[in-house]
């Protein structure tokens, strides 16, 4: 989920149909442009598999995931949509499954189950650099702070050892070693061991230029937690606080003071104080608000049972954060898989 031009919201994942606020369906298989005011549908994409990943600039959407046609056009892995709403010739063919992806003046990075990170042209979508990353996927790309932040399941960056996160030059991709979060890296040892670290898997602006928020995910050794929001200096890494999140940190989105952490989790809340598959946090010490947005409610879904909030957008120009993901319900009653609050 993704702004795309002013007033438009992009989004993606594995549907069929997107039901405006009239209750009408509409049919849009995996992609769709609506209107951030109404959610009136703008452009019914037709992709053939999971949408993962959406970035936009200058008005062009640039969408990536598992899909190899889009619009009916032959795209491997990655498209963009015109202004217009029309499938453009940028074809920059990934050769697997894009999970993360940001734009800027420069370009297009993107990143997934493939074994590099890669700069292409805004136009074309041909290559201005590609880095290699080994020992997992990337699974979050985002341009912030002049550089670019990627994160994911990896364990080395163009031949550097430094798990789950990097810090890299926009123009050439080179890591910035100055920045290292020192994420506790996967053991390799047993069922889990190859996502017990750290894995960074969502990120958002922090509550200054010089800060980053960061999610993880994994499956931590008793004792020790990779469920988690946390915030940390955009320009060394360190860590200001961290919050488990009882669930991978999937993604995550700004309101005023504070951060709004998505996760999913497969048992019940019990005496677990969190609320189901969203919380706030306060941004200046990672605590607990009263806030509860009561999104309850497994799906099925094509990305292995990975249910719960998986994608926030916050838009402070309309004060209004949307929530997404595969959920059933809202407060009790029937509300799947979008829902948008306002805060003031």
């Amino acid at each position: 989920m993704q702004g795309a031009a002013v007033g438009e919201l992009a989004i993606g994942g594995n549907f069929s149909h997107v039901i405006t606020p009239d209750h009408v369906s509409h049919a849009a298989k995996n992609f769709a442009i609506v209107a951030e005011a109404t959610g009136t549908v703008l452009y019914a994409g037709n992709a053939n598999s999971y949408v993962r990943a959406i970035a936009s600039f200058g008005g062009t959407t640039y969408v990536g995931g598992d899909f190899t046609s889009f619009g009916g056009v032959s795209r491997s892995h990655a498209a963009a949509v015109s202004p217009s709403f029309g499938v453009t010739s940028w074809n920059p063919k990934p050769s697997g499954n894009v999970r993360g992806m940001s734009a800027d003046s420069g370009g297009v990075y993107m990143g997934g189950d493939f074994s590099a990170v890669r700069a292409v042209s805004l136009s074309s979508g041909s290559t201005l650099w590609s880095k290699s990353s080994s020992g997992g996927s990337v699974h979050s790309v985002m341009v912030y702070d002049g550089a670019l932040f990627v994160g994911g399941l990896f364990e080395t960056y163009n031949g550097t050892t430094q798990h789950g996160l990097v810090k890299v030059a926009l123009s050439s991709g080179s890591l910035i070693t100055s920045f290292n979060a020192h994420l506790r890296v996967d053991t390799g040892v047993g069922q889990y061991g190859a996502y017990d670290g750290e894995e960074i898997i969502s990120m958002w602006p922090g509550p200054s230029s010089s800060q980053l928020f960061i999610g993880s995910g994994g499956h931590a050794p008793a004792g020790k937690s990779s469920n988690e929001a946390i915030l940390i200096s955009s320009s060394s890494g360190s860590r200001s606080w961290s919050t488990s999140t009882i669930g991978d940190c999937q993604a995550l989105g700004a309101v005023g003071s504070t951060v709004v952490a998505g996760y999913h989790r497969n048992t019940a809340n019990g005496s677990i104080p969190y609320p189901y598959f969203a919380t706030q946090l306060e941004d200046s010490n990672g605590k607990l608000t009263n806030w509860d947005p009561k999104i309850t409610g497994n799906q099925g879904n094509a990305d292995g049972g990975n249910n719960g909030v998986q994608a926030i957008f916050s838009d402070s120009s309309t004060q209004t954060i949307y929530i997404a993901g595969a959920f059933t319900q809202y407060n009790g009653s029937s509300h799947k898989s979008l829902i948008a609050f306002t805060w003031s």
